[in-house]
């Protein structure tokens, strides 16, 4: 398996950025990384730009939960909208990436909560790999989508030595730590890194 690194400097993609690093909310271990700051959860119960990202990290606080045994909801607190259905449909589109992984966390919800889902609604096509080994916009998310078919086939069959295909480069978990734009994207990449870790420790 391949593991896309990123090794270039913050400046040379996202420009000048604060020199301040901001802690992750948790140690990914008992608790995710990142957490939905208030603004974030008022940004996901709109339609604005952001909100699906600020739902995607919602809902990976129930999904990590119910993976830990935790007390979690009966469904995710952040549904697709009718227009990200649409969006999820269409291709090489702006948006269309992110749709398709927050309409895949209700399958891999409903697969925890013990439901009858053969294989994930949105598989990644080959625009997504291509996008998820650059170091781009819309990379990130791609990594987010590429990594959720082997969390999805952990549920199902446990593999001690599985490994994510897209994982958060140590350059990412910089940008994570401060306000830039797109620091949402690689925070929500470091919570699925830790529910992955988590399901590989139940195999």
């Amino acid at each position: 398996t391949i593991l896309f690194q990123a090794h270039s400097s913050l400046t040379t993609i996202m420009g000048c950025v604060s020199s301040v690093s901001l802690p992750p909310d948790g140690d990914g271990v008992k608790t995710l990384y990142w957490h939905l700051s208030e603004p974030m959860v008022k940004m996901a119960n709109t339609n604005i730009e952001g909100s699906t990202v600020a739902r995607i990290v919602g809902n990976q606080q129930a999904i990590f939960d119910a993976i830990n045994g935790y007390s979690c909801p009966d469904v995710l607190p952040f549904q697709p909208s009718e227009g990200t259905r649409k969006y999820a449909d269409l291709v090489n589109v702006k948006g269309c990436i992110r749709a398709r992984v927050l309409i895949n966390q209700l399958s891999i919800y409903e697969k925890l909560k013990g439901g009858d889902v053969a294989q994930l609604p949105y598989l990644p096509d080959e625009h997504t790999v291509t996008l998820a080994g650059r170091e781009i916009v819309g990379s990130t998310m791609a990594r987010l989508l590429l990594n959720q078919p082997v969390i999805f086939d952990l549920l199902t069959k446990p593999n001690p030595s599985a490994e994510l295909p897209g994982i958060c480069s140590e350059a990412g978990m910089q940008r994570a730590g401060t306000e830039i734009k797109g620091a949402w994207n690689f925070r929500a990449l470091m919570n699925q890194q830790a529910m992955f870790n988590q399901l590989v420790k139940r195999s």
